[in-house]
């Protein structure tokens, strides 16, 4: 019988697909490919929430500062892909409307 992963390690695995996510996106938003852009910004909402469930599940101290580091770094990237984000789906639009 196996055993649950530790606390810590679920938050770190978390925290790992939420950064792996955030890369993905990245690399969409540097291709202008709409339909990547919106499947990476898809699988990064579902990294934040099954993060986010990870997170409440977990021991208060599983949550290290490093942790907590690294989770800060990616609100920070997630707010700035949100907006270049935005600039995309605008320009999209102007692009459609013209046609």
């Amino acid at each position: 019988m196996t055993a649950a992963p530790a606390p810590h390690d679920r938050c770190t695995a978390g925290v790992a697909r939420i950064e792996s996510c955030l890369d993905e996106l990245d690399a969409a938003l540097a291709s202008g490919e709409a339909h990547r852009i919106e499947t990476q910004a898809q699988d990064l909402q579902r990294a934040l929430s099954e993060g986010l469930a990870v997170f409440q599940q977990a021991a208060p101290d599983a949550l290290t500062p490093d942790l907590r580091q690294r989770l800060q770094a990616a609100q920070s990237r997630s707010q700035s892909q949100l907006q270049a984000v935005h600039r995309v789906l605008a320009s999209t639009g102007r692009a459609l409307g013209a046609l």
